[in-house]
């Protein structure tokens, strides 16, 4: 994990974990990196919502999420990040599975 001190190691630590309880997952597999696509795509699809989490609900920029959850590359990061939000947005492009899986994320995880 990243080296983040005190309250922030807490706080990145304790979202993860609840991720990874209503996902039914470990933890290792959403913080480590799978070569190719041997990670199912559910997990890939679980990571992308926990970006936006990690970025929008604690202090840690894209390099320290880099970490956290594993990426390869930084750049990745702010792509995941970008096109989710563009689904989560009210304009006619929004995904509705996209936010009510979000929303439900959000609700069982305490934010």
């Amino acid at each position: 994990m990243v080296n983040v001190n005190g309250i922030r190691k807490e706080r990145v630590d304790c979202l993860l974990k609840r991720a990874c309880d209503y996902y039914g997952v470990d933890i290792s597999e959403l913080t480590t990196t799978q070569k190719g696509r041997s990670n199912s795509n559910s997990v890939w699809k679980w990571k992308r919502y926990l970006i936006l989490i990690l970025y929008d609900n604690t202090d840690l920029d894209f390099t320290e999420i880099q970490s956290v959850l594993g990426y390869k590359s930084r750049p990745i990061l702010s792509i995941h990040y970008n096109k989710l939000k563009e689904e989560l947005s009210n304009e006619f492009y929004g995904s509705d599975k996209i936010k009510r899986n979000y929303k439900t994320l959000l609700t069982n995880i305490g934010l």
